[in-house]
């Protein structure tokens, strides 16, 4: 439109201009006089000959505008708060000032489980003992307050549970020189099981090929560990055998 604008305004420029010339000569400044036989055909031409003309300068301009604008869009990606990476903090940094073009193409998003495109988190919500759903109301097992009441009062079926998944995987708790234990699972699944059940003092302390430690609620307990199968795709499940020492 900013273009258009500018062609019309030399198109009356130049029309006005040749209205001032009397047979090719300019006339001396005065009150403007139109000619009887002026026709709106000679600024049509006019304005045809400033679109040939302007033609490249019209083109360049579209092309800094858009660049410009280009800009601005892959700063907003920038400065945008909730593009971050909450585990280091990193914001986004847009390399590229097609940056919003690119993404503006993008229509849909295919992803699977395994966490090629997307990260997945595995989080203990939700389990059930003795007809007693636990995480029902807000949705997370570890701040339901029965819970916790029933591990802090060594409720045995809850002690049972606890110690079921802390002991059926094949998680390896390592030991750090301050004593934080991080545990190193083959799957997420039973990395997210021990992990809830260690936040419910069931904490698997140590692990070889033949015994495990657990520390629940000050008291530690020790276990043979005669076998374990594994899960398989044709059972869904695997078994730990165990033998309290």
């Amino acid at each position: 439109m900013a273009d258009i604008a500018y062609m019309n305004q030399f198109s009356c420029l130049s029309g006005l201009w040749f209205l001032m010339l009397d047979k090719g000569v300019p006339r001396h400044p005065g009150p403007l006089k139109v000619r009887p036989h002026w026709e709106a055909l000679a600024l049509q031409s006019e304005y045809v000959e400033l679109v040939a003309v302007n033609d490249s300068f019209i083109t360049t301009e579209y092309m800094v505008t858009l660049d410009l604008a280009k800009g601005v869009y892959a700063k907003f990606i920038d400065w945008d708060e909730q593009m971050f990476d909450r585990e280091t903090s990193y914001i986004s940094v847009s390399f590229s000032t097609a940056i919003s073009e690119d993404l503006g193409q993008v229509e849909y998003v295919l992803s699977d489980r395994t966490g090629t495109l997307t990260e997945n988190i595995m989080i203990f919500r939700r389990c059930c003992m003795s007809d007693t759903l636990y995480g029902e109301n807000n949705g997370d097992a570890l701040k339901d307050a029965r819970f916790l009441d029933a591990v802090s009062r060594n409720d045995p079926d809850i002690a049972k549970f606890l110690m079921v998944m802390a002991l059926c995987s094949t998680v390896v708790p390592i030991k750090s020189n301050d004593g934080t234990i991080t545990y190193q699972a083959q799957s997420q699944d039973e990395e997210a099981l021990v992990t809830a059940a260690s936040k419910l003092n069931m904490v698997l302390a140590s692990k070889d090929s033949n015994t495990a430690e657990i520390s629940f609620n000050g008291c530690k307990f020790y276990y043979d560990l005669l076998d374990i199968l594994e899960f398989t795709s044709d059972r869904k499940r695997m078994f730990a055998v165990v033998k309290d020492v």
